[in-house]
Formats: C-alpha cells, sequence, structure tokens
C-alpha cells in the first residue's frame, strides 16, 4: 500500500451517524483517487456530540469541533486536536471553555495555523445571549494556552459571530450573519489584524579610525504571531545582516551590522537602520545608529604599515569577546574568518575592500547565524592578495 503523505490528506466531517462517536473519516491522496485511510473518533464521544461538525488540518495537526459535546457544562462544546504520530492519528488534546455554558456552540468552527488555533464560539453565553466570539489559543510545548477572545466592537445579542470564519497570516475575517445592519438579520462580516507595538530604539558605539567594528543588536517578537522583517541600510561603511528573515513568536533575532572606519574620518556619523514588514498593519521599526569615528587605533602606530600581517588575538584565551589586529599596506581585498578545528567556516568577519592602515575588529563569539559558540580552539585565517596568515585562538568558558 505505501506510506501515505500527510500533506496530502484531507478531513470529511460526518456530523449525524448513529453510535457512540462514529462521526468522522479521514482520507488520504493516492494518484487520482482517495482512499479511507483512518476513522477518528472522540476519546469520550456520546451521541449527539457532532463531532466533526468543524474540522482544519496544518501540517502534522488536525483540529476537530465537536460542539455539543460536554465541555465546562453539558453541550456546551469541545474541540479534540490529534498529532500525526508513528503512522497514525492520536489524539492529543482536548479543549474547552471552562466558564462556558449549555448551548455556547464551542468548537462550531475551528482554524489551526501550525501555532496558533482559533476556536469559533457562535452562542456564547448560551442561547439567552448568542453574540458570539472567537477564542485564539497558542501552542506552549505540549499545551494549548488561550491568549484572546476576538469580539466584534458592539457584542450586540443573537449576532452568532464566529459562526464562520477564516485566517490567513496576519488576517482575520469572520462572518456574523444575524447582525442587523440596514435591515433586520442583514449579516455582516468584520476583519480583523493582531495589534502589534513597536518600540524604536537608538543605538551608539565608538570605532576607533582606521578599524572595522562588528558589533550586534537583538530584535525581540514578544507578540503571538510570527513576523517577517527586511533590514534596510543605504551607507556604504555600514554592512547589515541578515538583510531579512523570519521570526517566529517569542523569539529574539541578532542582527550583525559591520563599521567599516578605514575610509571615513574622524567625527559623528548617523545612520537609520529600518526594519520593515510585509503586513500594513505593523509600523517599521527605526533604529538610529550613532557612530563616533575616534583618530587612531590606542597602542599603534598610525603610519602606514610596509606590510601585511595579522596579530594574535587578544585577550587569548577569551570569553565572550576578542580583538583582533591586522595591517594592509595596500588598498585590496580583505577576508578575515574565524574556522573551528574540523575547518568549517564559522564567520565572516571581514570580505571587503579596506584602506591601506591598521585595522582592529572585536568579535563577540557568535558564528554567522548569531548563535553563540561552544568552548574551544577556533582558527583565525586573514587573506588579502597574495598574503595568507591563520593565527589560533581558545574561546574557554
Amino acid at each position: 500500500s505505501g506510506q501515505k503523505s500527510v500533506n496530502e490528506g484531507i478531513r470529511l466531517g460526518k456530523s449525524y451517524n448513529s453510535g457512540i462517536a462514529e462521526n468522522q473519516s479521514s482520507t488520504t491522496r493516492e494518484n487520482r483517487s482517495w482512499s479511507q485511510f483512518q476513522k477518528l473518533v472522540a476519546s469520550d464521544g456520546m451521541n449527539g456530540d457532532l463531532f466533526g461538525y468543524s474540522v482544519d488540518m496544518n501540517g502534522n495537526s488536525i483540529v476537530i469541533g465537536s460542539y455539543l459535546a460536554n465541555g465546562a457544562e453539558e453541550q456546551s462544546g469541545a474541540v479534540y486536536i490529534y498529532e500525526f504520530q508513528n503512522e497514525s492519528w492520536v489524539e492529543s488534546n482536548r479543549l474547552f471553555e471552562p466558564m462556558g455554558i449549555k448551548h455556547d456552540h464551542y468548537g462550531i468552527q475551528v482554524r489551526i495555523d501550525f501555532n496558533r488555533l482559533f476556536v469559533g464560539v457562535s452562542h456564547s453565553e448560551g442561547n439567552e445571549n448568542n453574540s458570539g466570539k472567537i477564542l485564539y489559543y497558542q501552542r506552549m510545548g505540549e499545551d494549548w494556552n488561550l491568549i484572546h477572545t476576538i469580539t466584534e466592537y458592539e457584542e450586540l445579542p443573537h449576532n452568532h459571530f464566529g459562526l464562520n470564519f477564516f485566517v490567513d497570516g496576519q488576517m482575520l475575517i469572520a462572518g456574523s450573519p444575524l447582525y442587523d445592519g440596514e435591515s433586520h438579520d442583514e449579516g455582516v462580516a468584520f476583519t480583523f489584524w493582531p495589534d502589534i507595538t513597536i518600540v524604536q530604539a537608538d543605538y551608539a558605539i565608538t570605532v576607533p579610525r582606521g578599524t572595522v567594528h562588528l558589533d550586534s543588536l537583538e530584535i525581540s517578537n514578544s507578540g503571538m504571531v510570527p513576523l517577517i522583517f527586511q533590514v534596510v541600510s543605504d551607507a556604504d561603511w555600514l554592512t547589515v545582516y541578515p538583510l531579512t528573515n523570519s521570526l517566529e513568536s517569542q523569539s529574539t533575532e541578532v542582527i550583525d551590522f559591520l563599521v567599516n572606519a578605514t575610509a571615513i574620518d574622524t567625527g559623528q556619523y548617523y545612520q537609520t537602520i529600518t526594519i520593515s514588514y510585509p503586513e500594513s498593519n505593523i509600523p517599521n521599526l527605526t533604529i538610529n545608529l550613532e557612530i563616533n569615528v575616534e583618530g587612531g587605533l590606542l597602542g599603534i602606530d598610525e603610519t602606514l604599515p610596509f606590510v601585511y600581517s595579522l596579530q594574535q588575538n587578544y585577550p587569548n584565551p577569551f570569553n565572550p569577546t576578542t580583538t583582533i589586529q591586522f595591517s594592509v599596506p595596500d588598498r585590496s581585498k580583505t577576508e578575515l574568518k574565524v574556522f573551528d578545528i574540523m575547518g568549517r567556516e564559522v564567520i565572516t568577519l571581514v570580505n571587503q575592500t579596506l584602506e591601506p592602515g591598521y585595522h582592529q575588529i572585536i568579535w563577540n563569539g557568535q558564528n554567522g547565524f548569531g548563535q553563540s559558540i561552544a568552548s574551544g580552539m577556533y582558527f583565525t585565517v586573514m587573506r588579502s592578495e597574495n598574503f595568507k596568515a591563520v593565527k589560533k585562538m581558545i574561546l574557554l568558558k
């Protein structure tokens, strides 16, 4: 029969069926036809639960609504989550609203998007209100935590808000079919996007003239939705990495920036790093970068060098930062990289054309992805024109 791909599955709800909880099937595609793969039932299913009334799937997760199942109270509703494990779907979670009451219709609509889960409660507060709401959950390890309750502002009774909705990235649209607009039960749909706060930042550093300075900053996503960002900077003396990336919920991204002070004079320099997002509801993050270029390297002759050279880093051993000094007698393309003892590249510190002079760079013990590396022996390799030099250094934590 062969292995069946989870990503090629569809769910078919079957709400009305005789027998205890025999009311949902899952099928999988084989070539141009579809054959039943597994029948899913609730672990505590009862007659009349309407298990399978709403279904959704994302990757290795399935969510199934059973809006008349016993939750906090009789027939308040429940939602079942299944994970694909060992070639079968296994029930992993059962959710219900702790404050739910009879006929809330919790689970009448469900949507799952990786670590996000949305559950419609179209008759919230039972048949006496029916204003409706949507509950937003976030996956935390093996648990699903309730993060936010989505409602339309008026919360008028008998609107059945959340009876149907759809989520696409940062946008959610929800129907309210019995909403009284210009006429009775005219119906309306509402669009939503997450509330996101951007905190602007200022960053100031001092760089000796004639040096190449590596520094980094962190941006954090404290919200509950993933973000895609793009970095914009137009200064020739400033290199930023990465220029674009995704930032998952509750995660931090390290952005490295390289200041090339070999071709600029002493003084104050100002540059704006703009971090933008494709979603129109998210404002840009602006980082005001102030660079103070001071004259000369401490303890280094400011006269032009006669030869290429790579000095031993100091301190050595080091933790977490070390200074690497080198000299370039002519304007030339120069590379300065760090390798581990297996010969694998850890990070590129310099890869550009440098003006003649004495240079230094401070390395923070991170790889090219902004991750701290393990203790051990590493090698600094400098290449420029016909010159190559290697120095051994030790990171000791």
